[in-house]
């Protein structure tokens, strides 16, 4: 069993984005961290050294590290006379602990605090502080301060209670955070849901445990803390090593910063490391898409995630889309993006395993091929979904509604589905429960092994319908053929690099002949013995 772990938090709405997810600016804690903007220095830049910071009352124990608030308090008063002699610069604040210096920019200038720091501060000013401190530091979150994550937090370590309570016996092949921006969450808060979950479910000693992170989430104290952790995978949301298509997606971090995290998942002793990225941007072009992938392969990571643009109802774009403001390149060039790109990445040692995955060797994502491989799952956190068997469970994306569920109908549902028992119709539930039919789960069957470059096991197909493939699609098959598209093979259907371009026109006329011939065989009168 593989096991999902929805976080909803993330810093910011990315343009693109319509998924479920719950920027910070939306959280109400910019206020009530207003007063954790203390200031440290007047012109004081931070940055990780070696030697203790003491208070004269730790003078006695020499090497201790002073806690935060009266470091933060000796400090003000420290500075108070230079502060005075110089009232227009500007402060240093515990935004610039974890957030990058734009995101530090935009919310000391939101909360109406002085403007940006000086890009180049005086060695003689600067702090040297311990790497203890720097932890602790850097702890100081804002979500700390959200009555909406501690709410997520304690629904979260609830629900894997209960499903452990049930499933907990059964093997854990993979674990993956996803979200959101799970690597924006403070870093006790998931070692204590990572203790939980490895104390509570039988982890198998080789398990793929991946994090979704963003680069600007990610310095070297986090990526060696995931590690330790046990985390073994991280996927790194990069999108593009191109600083103006960040900046037109609304990415929170630069072409430099994704470099930085890259090399300090490395740094920390991560061996799987993937890199995603989004082409057919708006004004982009095959040669500057080219550019992106030939800077990612100079990387040398184990897998990446390459996905066209998708234009999402409710995004920016979307909303940009519609007013005709987005340049978007042609048909055309965007099949060369997709076709070009793909042959680039397999020249280079990237095999091409799913429509729109690339792995070296034997480092394909293992939690999400056993998707496409029909593997059951249990989902946990809001807008999760769960699939064990033929029952399917979605949880509400609000919040509140998935809280609220957790606390009251899920445990006795959980309960009757692990006992082979079809959950009770609940009409108080926020979730939804449905039971697949047999048609449901022929169509997901080709939906899924389709995606992958092996394709449909004909086998698996006629075992599940008890119909033939090629003779029941016989037709639909002749002129994918003819034009390329699709590919018989080795018992396999599967589609060609053309046919992936086009994979969701193609799979849907299948659905439509599956559902017909269903159709058909529950009309057809029942032979007489």
């Amino acid at each position: 069993m593989q096991l999902y772990i929805h976080v909803p938090f993330c810093v910011k709405k990315c343009h693109y984005c319509a998924f479920y997810s719950i920027p910070a600016s939306s959280l109400n804690i910019l206020e009530n961290f207003k007063p954790s903007l203390t200031f440290i220095g007047k012109s004081a830049d931070f940055y990780e050294g070696t030697e203790p910071v003491q208070s004269s009352t730790q003078s006695k124990n020499a090497g201790s590290v002073q806690s935060l608030s009266s470091f933060l308090t000796a400090k003000s008063k420290l500075n108070s006379t230079e502060a005075a002699a110089e009232p227009n610069m500007p402060a240093f604040s515990l935004a610039d602990a974890f957030l990058s210096k734009e995101q530090a920019d935009r919310l000391r200038a939101k909360l109406g605090m002085n403007g940006p720091l000086p890009r180049k501060i005086p060695q003689k000013k600067r702090m040297k502080l311990p790497k203890e401190f720097c932890c602790k530091f850097r702890e100081e979150h804002p979500l700390k301060q959200s009555p909406e994550f501690r709410l997520w937090k304690a629904t979260i370590l609830k629900e894997l209670g209960i499903i452990a309570q049930y499933y907990g016996t059964k093997p854990i092949t993979s674990i993956f955070f996803g979200g959101g921006t799970p690597s924006f969450i403070p870093l006790k808060d998931m070692e204590d849901i990572m203790q939980f979950i490895l104390s509570r479910f039988s982890v198998f000693e080789d398990c793929e445990i991946s994090l979704e992170a963003n680069p600007d989430s990610i310095n070297n104290i986090k990526a060696a803390a995931y590690k330790k952790m046990g985390f073994n995978r991280v996927s790194l949301g990069v999108q593009s090593l191109n600083n103006d298509y960040l900046q037109l997606m609304g990415r929170p971090h630069t072409a430099l910063q994704a470099q930085q995290a890259y090399h300090a998942l490395r740094s920390a002793g991560f061996a799987n490391i993937s890199l995603d990225f989004i082409w057919a941007l708006p004004t982009q072009r095959l040669k500057t898409w080219l550019d992106d992938l030939k800077k990612a392969v100079k990387l040398a990571p184990e897998h990446i995630s390459a996905y066209g643009l998708s234009i999402e109802e409710g995004s920016y774009f979307d909303l940009l889309d519609k007013e005709g403001r987005l340049q978007m390149a042609d048909e055309q060039e965007q099949a060369q993006m997709y076709k070009t790109g793909s042959a680039l990445l397999e020249e280079a040692g990237y095999m091409q395993y799913e429509i729109s995955n690339y792995a070296k060797m034997g480092m394909q994502c293992r939690h999400n091929l056993g998707y496409w491989l029909g593997n059951e799952y249990m989902g946990a956190g809001p807008a999760a979904a769960s699939t064990v068997g033929n029952i399917r469970r979605t949880h509400s994306s609000n919040l509140e509604e998935w809280a609220l569920d957790i606390s009251t109908c899920f445990a006795e549902d959980i309960k009757a589905q692990a006992e082979n028992r079809l959950p009770a119709i609940n009409s108080t539930a926020n979730y939804t429960t449905e039971c697949l039919t047999p048609v449901e789960q022929l169509c997901e069957l080709v939906m899924l092994r389709m995606r992958t470059a092996k394709g449909l096991n004909l086998a698996e197909y006629e075992a599940l319908a008890h119909k033939n493939f090629v003779k029941e699609h016989q037709k639909l098959i002749q002129l994918l053929d003819k034009n390329n598209l699709l590919r018989i093979k080795n018992g396999h259907a599967f589609f060609t690099r053309n046919g992936m371009l086009v994979s969701n026109s193609i799979l849907e006329h299948f659905f439509k002949a599956i559902k017909e011939n269903q159709r058909k065989t529950a009309l057809s009168p029942t032979p007489e013995i």
